[in-house]
């Protein structure tokens, strides 16, 4: 789904530069073998803001390609708003909502599939890095000869 005109004039899409306001002791240049730049609470803040609505997805299976995964998704979970994906590494993925709410329905709406694959879903966190990040749980369907259930959370 595209982004609205009123969306976009009214700033619901979270552009942390349209709010960022660099004041004395917000950011210590570090001098060392590798320079580095410690920003404080209300900077990282501002910074982190527009991601605050997104969720890292991974796909427990084959890798899909971005457009088909990005139709299945819009299809699968008939948002209110417009969606970004952006593609990480280790078959990660993000995915940016506009509306809070539909974040909370993909976060509490599953367990996803998509083309018969398992999609672990987890609120966006600072520093995450597909390349150490490890599943650790997910939500699954689990049906047996004597029970049904919509979902079990399986630890391993």
């Amino acid at each position: 789904l595209p982004m609205s005109f009123k969306d976009k004039v009214s700033g619901l899409s979270g552009m942390a530069e349209d709010h960022l306001i660099i004041g004395d002791g917000d950011c210590v240049v570090m001098d060392g073998d590798i320079p580095s730049i410690n920003f404080s609470e209300s900077i990282k803040d501002c910074l982190y803001r527009p991601w605050r609505t997104s969720v890292i997805i991974k796909l427990m299976g084959r890798p899909l390609t971005y457009n088909f995964l990005r139709a299945r998704l819009l299809q699968r979970w008939a948002l209110k708003g417009p969606m970004s994906l952006i593609d990480l590494e280790n078959n990660y993925f993000i995915v940016k909502f506009l509306l809070e709410e539909d974040m909370q329905y993909v976060l509490t709406g599953g367990p996803w599939q998509i083309a018969g694959q398992y999609l672990v879903t987890q609120q966006w966190k600072p520093g995450f890095n597909p390349k150490e990040e490890r599943v650790t749980h997910m939500t699954a369907g689990c049906y047996g000869k004597n029970w049904q259930s919509d979902w079990s959370y399986c630890q391993g």
